[in-house]
């Protein structure tokens, strides 16, 4: 049986979290990587608290272009990389799901899909959860949640040097290749500034 349960969503800030644990020796389950919310890995960890964090779709589909880009490299700059990603660092299973709609895809069953009937399960499981944090403000309500079980403080701190520029178009394109995950992202009380 463990505390914490973590769904590590890529991008959103869950390594700070991941990291805050191991230093203060919480009993604390993020998988090793990004593994969705299961009912066989639930049974098997008991958990007494379920967190995830969320990010606009917008801001998190910048950090994981730049992160591919640091540790990478690619040929394609932003605007090309956005509508035909090459594969590299994370392979298939990342960028070519990484649109239609990344969250519903995570949320909705463990292989990314977004065939119809998916967006009612994610929102299913994302309720499931104690915590759907957002990476805007997890600072304040990450720490809430520590006071709340008397655990010291917690100091988010995102990278945010390896964000592209992004024009008018990529914002389009981001939002209407993830308008599901949009919809999620105003359920949960996630900021998009974008829409």
């Amino acid at each position: 049986m463990v505390n914490f349960w973590q769904i590590h969503v890529p991008k959103t800030g869950g390594v700070s979290l991941n990291s805050y644990a191991i230093e203060h020796g919480l009993n604390w389950y993020c998988g090793g990587g990004h593994i969705g919310f299961s009912k066989k890995l639930y049974d098997i960890l008991h958990p007494k608290i379920i967190l995830t964090v969320l990010r606009c779709p917008v801001e998190q589909t910048r950090s994981f272009y730049g992160y591919l880009n640091k540790h990478n490299g690619t040929n394609q700059n932003f605007s090309d990389w956005l509508r035909n990603p090459e594969t590299g660092y994370f392979g298939e299973r990342w960028e070519k799901v990484w649109f239609p709609n990344f969250y519903v895809s995570y949320f909705g069953k463990e292989e990314c899909d977004d065939s119809p009937g998916v967006f009612d399960v994610a929102v299913n499981t994302l309720k499931i959860m104690d915590y759907v944090f957002d990476t805007a403000t997890l600072d304040y309500n990450f720490n809430k949640m520590l006071t709340k079980y008397n655990f010291p403080t917690f100091n988010l701190v995102l990278n945010t040097s390896n964000k592209p520029e992004i024009n008018k178009d990529d914002i389009d394109f981001i939002i209407k290749n993830r308008s599901a995950d949009f919809e999620l992202c105003k359920m949960f009380d996630i900021q998009t500034n974008y829409k």
